[in-house]
């Protein structure tokens, strides 16, 4: 359960993890979707901040991106390409 879209929701976790060059750069990022494989959030740590992008709306128009500053920005999602 995450908290994504408009209220909290079930979600499937993922976890891609890499090798990089040079350790100890950002080597893990987070995913989450839901049953019908909506993307809800993805979450990295890099230079010493996590950063997370989180759905905002039911409609999944937007994400919420959190910045190393703690402030919140809206942008648009990311496109769709089949």
């Amino acid at each position: 359960m995450i908290q994504a879209g408009d209220g909290t929701l079930a979600a499937t976790h993922y976890t891609l993890g890499f090798v990089t060059n040079p350790p100890p750069a950002t080597n893990r990022v987070d995913f989450w979707y839901d049953d019908s494989g909506r993307w809800l959030k993805l979450a990295f740590h890099a230079r010493g901040h996590d950063v997370a992008y989180v759905l905002q709306g039911s409609s999944g128009a937007s994400a919420l991106v959190a910045s190393p500053s703690g402030t919140e920005t809206g942008l648009p999602a990311p496109e769709r390409r089949d």
